[in-house]
């Protein structure tokens, strides 16, 4: 499945068959980090004011994570990720969705 490129800022911007194609992808993703990640919970949401492009978000929750049970933005300090680290997240999430 490939992410469309679309110029929206909100979810009522999406024609209907991006709009479909949109659910069927977080759904997937949100399946797999259930699945392969053992999640207490998925957030999955079209939120943010930071940019304003269209972009959703699907996180893993777990009990033990720093924010726990509040919402993940805008608490603690980001951590950038390896090269390394990126490429088999990349590799992993692909491998759950069949690529």
């Amino acid at each position: 499945m490939i992410v469309p490129e679309v110029s929206a800022t909100e979810l009522h911007d999406l024609d209907e068959k991006t709009a479909q194609s949109l659910w069927k992808l977080a759904r997937m993703l949100g399946k797999a980090l259930k699945q392969h990640c053992d999640a207490r919970k998925i957030n999955s949401a079209a939120i943010g004011n930071m940019v304003p492009q269209l972009h959703f978000h699907i996180v893993a929750r777990h009990t033990d994570d720093a924010a726990w049970p509040n919402p993940i933005w805008g608490h603690g300090t980001s951590e950038p990720l390896s090269d390394a680290t990126k490429t088999a997240r990349i590799s992993t999430v692909q491998s759950w969705l069949g690529k």
